[in-house]
């Protein structure tokens, strides 16, 4: 009895080391890889490099040191500056980006979206918030999945058909960024 438990217990091990070694990076990957340039195809990265030198991709690193711990907690799997998603109801999913100047200490980032268009290698990039005031360090952006939302009052309601893009100010409240007919709109949620 003692012996059939022990062999049992040992494929239970061997089953448990098994899928967290194939769930790969997952587990150990850092917020950096997770933020790291080489998650944007490379003509994608070639354009934004093209529009917007001296800028680059929000990490985790980036954010304040308490809203690091909050951010690693939550959204350990998500990059504060990247956002994959289907934005324009479109076959190819497009990206979301936070955009910060390379210099320590800066004011101001971006907010954009770039999506793959009907022509092979060519790509559409639409800015959707260009700050210049404000500190970059307690601002996120992460995914809105299609679906219902309120606004910060709760009393009016959308629904947005495609995926969206949360702008959080970790302090205040977030900003939903969503496809309506041709154009992005802007949506003040609740948190």
């Amino acid at each position: 009895m003692k012996e059939k438990l022990r062999k049992t217990l040992g494929r239970l091990i061997m089953i448990i080391v098994g899928l967290v070694t194939a769930s790969g990076p997952v587990w150990g990957q850092s917020s950096t890889s997770l933020c790291s340039e080489s998650v944007i195809p490379a003509g994608m990265l070639k354009m934004v490099k093209a529009k917007y030198p001296g800028w680059r991709i929000k990490t985790v690193e980036d954010l304040e040191p308490n809203h690091q711990i909050m951010w690693r907690e939550n959204r350990f799997l998500d990059c504060p500056g990247i956002v994959k998603g289907n934005f324009q109801g479109t076959s190819t999913k497009g990206l979301g980006l936070m955009l910060i100047k390379d210099l320590q200490e800066a004011k101001g980032f971006k907010i954009i979206v770039i999506s793959a268009t009907g022509n092979k290698g060519h790509f559409q990039l639409t800015l959707l918030k260009d700050e210049k005031e404000q500190d970059p360090e307690r601002y996120v952006i992460y995914l809105a999945p299609k679906g219902n939302y309120s606004n910060y009052d709760n009393k009016q309601q959308i629904e947005i058909p495609f995926d969206g893009i949360y702008l959080e100010d970790l302090e205040m409240g977030s900003s939903l960024y969503y496809w309506k007919i041709n154009r992005f709109e802007k949506w003040e949620v609740v948190r």
